[in-house]
C-alpha cells in the first residue's frame, strides 16, 4: 500500500500541471477544477488521511484487504450507475431539441439568433458606472460592479487557492516528518519519538489544524457564496450550491473517503469521484477536481508512510517516476 500511494503521487503532478491550465466547458473564463469546492474539502480530507496511514499501521493485512475489494467494488458500482443516468438524460436531452425544432423557418431563425456571437458591454458598463457619482449608483448598479468583480477574478490566474492548498499541505507534511512513529528507538527527524508525550502533541496538533482549516474554509466559502447570490451571479449546471447544509455536512463525508485513501492506499479520486457527481457536479469538472485534491491526499499520505518507515525508497522513486511517464 505504501508504494502504491508513492506511485498515485508521480501520476498526480502531471495531471496537475496539465488540468490547471484548462477551462471550464461552459464558461470559458473560470478554470475546469472547482477550486471553491476544493478549499471546502481539502483540510477534511487530508485529516482523514491522517487518521487512515495511523490505521493502516496497526490493522491486519487480511482486513486492509476485505475493505478494498468492498470500497473499489462499490466505487465501480456508483460510478457505473451515474454514467448511465447521465448518458439517458443526454439523450431524452437530445430527442427534446430536435422535436421542439421541427421544420419551422422561425425556430431556424431562433437557433441563429442563439449562436450569434454578440459583442460583450461589460467593460463600457463598468466604465459608465464609474464615471457617475456615488449619489447615482443605485443597488442594482452595485450588484452590476460587484458581479464584474466576481467575473475578473475567476479569469485570474487562481493563485490564492493554489498558495492556500499547498500552504496547508506543507504544515502537514512538516508535522508529519515531526511525528516521524516508525518505533520507539527510532525517532523522527525532529528527535520525536513513538510513545512519548511529543508525539501524542503533534498529532492532535495536526488534528487541530485541520480543525482550524476547515472552519476558515466553511466561513470564506459561504460568505462567496452569498456575494454571489446578492449580485446575481450566473451558476450553470453542475455548480454546487453551498447551502448551510451543504457546507456543514460535506467536510465530514470526505473526511470518510480521505480516511480510505490513506487507509487502503488508493487515490482519493477513486472515493471522491461518483461522490462529487452525485452532488450534481459534470463528468469533466468532477474529474478534474478529483486530480487536484488526490495530488495532496496522495502526498500527504506518502510522507506519513516514509515516516513510519514502510516506504522501500528505491522501489518508492522508481515507481514514483514510472507513474508520472505514463
Amino acid at each position: 500500500i505504501p508504494l502504491s500511494v508513492t506511485s498515485i503521487v508521480g501520476g498526480s503532478i502531471v495531471r496537475f500541471l496539465v488540468q490547471i491550465f484548462q477551462h471550464h466547458p461552459e464558461e470559458k473564463h473560470r478554470r475546469l477544477v472547482d477550486f471553491q469546492l476544493v478549499l471546502l474539502l481539502l483540510p477534511s480530507t487530508l485529516c482523514g488521511t491522517i487518521l487512515g496511514v495511523l490505521m493502516n499501521s496497526i490493522s491486519p493485512a487480511w482486513l486492509v484487504t476485505v475493505i478494498i475489494f468492498f470500497v473499489l467494488g462499490q466505487a465501480t458500482y456508483e460510478t457505473v450507475k451515474k454514467a448511465i443516468a447521465l448518458r439517458k438524460q443526454a439523450l431524452l436531452n437530445m430527442n427534446a431539441g430536435y422535436n421542439a425544432r421541427g421544420n419551422d423557418e422561425d425556430d431556424d431563425d431562433a437557433l441563429l439568433m442563439a449562436n450569434i456571437n454578440w459583442p460583450k458591454s461589460d467593460t463600457v458598463q463598468v466604465e459608465r458606472l464609474a464615471e457617475r457619482s456615488p449619489d447615482e449608483v443605485d443597488e442594482s448598479d452595485e450588484n452590476q460592479l460587484a458581479l464584474n468583480a466576481i467575473i475578473e477574478q475567476e479569469s485570474k490566474f487562481p493563485w490564492p487557492y493554489l498558495g492556500a492548498s499547498f500552504f496547508f499541505l506543507v504544515v502537514i507534511l512538516v508535522l508529519s516528518l515531526m511525528r516521524g512513529g516508525r518505533s520507539v528507538s527510532h525517532p523522527s527527524c525532529f528527535g520525536v519519538r513513538c510513545g512519548e508525550a511529543s508525539f501524542d502533541a503533534v498529532v492532535v496538533t495536526q488534528f487541530l489544524v485541520c480543525i482550524a482549516a476547515a472552519g476558515l474554509s466553511m466561513y470564506y466559502i459561504r460568505r462567496e457564496f452569498l456575494r454571489r447570490t446578492r449580485c446575481g451571479y450566473k451558476f450553470v449546471k453542475g455548480d454546487v450550491m453551498f447551502t448551510k447544509i451543504r457546507v456543514l455536512t460535506l467536510p465530514f463525508w470526505t473526511l470518510i473517503a480521505g480516511f480510505l485513501a490513506g487507509f487502503l492506499g488508493v487515490g482519493a479520486g477513486m472515493i471522491l469521484g461518483p461522490f462529487l457527481l452525485y452532488l450534481g457536479l459534470i463528468p469533466v469538472v468532477s474529474a478534474a477536481t478529483t486530480s487536484y485534491m488526490t495530488l495532496f491526499t496522495s502526498s500527504s499520505a506518502t510522507v506519513q508512510y516514509i515516516a513510519l518507515g514502510r516506504v522501500p525508497l528505491g522501489y518508492g522513486v522508481l515507481l514514483f517516476f514510472v507513474a508520472m511517464v505514463a
